[in-house]
């Protein structure tokens, strides 16, 4: 199955829930968003302008987020395909992606910024920071660990920070198997002066694991 050829790179490619269709994001101002079915013919055209980088769809089935090459994200009913609600988030982004719950996005910034959004308020919830900058590749932050409890986000060198979003057992006990592993791990914990504190993880609402290969 080969789909009709498309004027700009296309950029991502999500399956819908049923797995009976996937949603392709172009770079082109014509077909950047369509959904196709698995026999290769178009099903619906959502007719934008807009140039999109990356696409992800909820577990429910209920959102459709686009995030377009430069700061703006349009969330999508998926299942009527109107458009809900567009946010710019001010800055060119990178990577966008929904927890498992259907109830959070993730949009990574190229400043290195990750900023975790409540689809259905659109408040921002939390903002993560890992200080990788993007430059010449596209870099992608994502959900991660028991009950998506922390945040990976990934960087143009050999390493990967993750931002715990709440600390429990669990989850240090999921960083520590990861130190024990082909990975070797430094965990941090920053004070508001920002100087590092090592083994104070219990002491503070958030913390980087930072990863290196060996």
């Amino acid at each position: 199955m080969r789909l009709p050829r498309f004027g700009e790179p296309v950029s991502s490619v999500v399956w819908a829930p049923d797995g009976q269709t996937f949603i392709t994001g172009c770079l082109d101002k014509e077909k950047n968003l369509c959904q196709w079915n698995i026999r290769g013919e178009l099903t619906y055209d959502w007719g934008r302008a807009h140039r999109i980088q990356d696409l992800a769809v909820s577990a429910n089935g209920h959102f459709l987020v686009a995030m377009e090459c430069e700061t703006h994200i349009y969330v999508y009913n998926f299942v009527t395909r109107e458009l809900e609600y567009e946010l710019d988030l001010k800055t060119k982004l990178a990577s966008v992606s929904i927890s498992q719950n259907s109830k959070y996005l993730l949009a990574h910034n190229v400043a290195g910024e990750a900023r975790m959004i409540d689809l259905d308020t659109r408040e921002t919830v939390r903002m993560f920071k890992s200080g990788e900058k993007a430059g010449l590749f596209v870099i992608k932050a994502a959900y991660g660990g028991a009950n998506e409890s922390f945040v990976v986000i990934g960087s143009e060198g050999m390493f990967c920070d993750l931002g715990i979003v709440i600390i429990t057992d669990l989850v240090r006990w999921s960083c520590f198997h990861l130190a024990q592993g082909n990975w070797s791990a430094d965990r941090e914990a920053r004070s508001p002066q920002g100087v590092l504190q090592r083994n104070s993880v219990e002491s503070h609402k958030s913390v980087h694991v930072r990863l290196r290969r060996r």
